[in-house]
């Protein structure tokens, strides 16, 4: 995952997304 793919994505929901990914 790269941060290219979360460009358009809140930082709310990239950093829910990064928190479930490292889970």
């Amino acid at each position: 995952m790269t941060i290219d793919l979360f460009a358009g994505i809140p930082v709310r929901d990239y950093a829910f997304a990064v928190a479930w990914y490292e889970r």
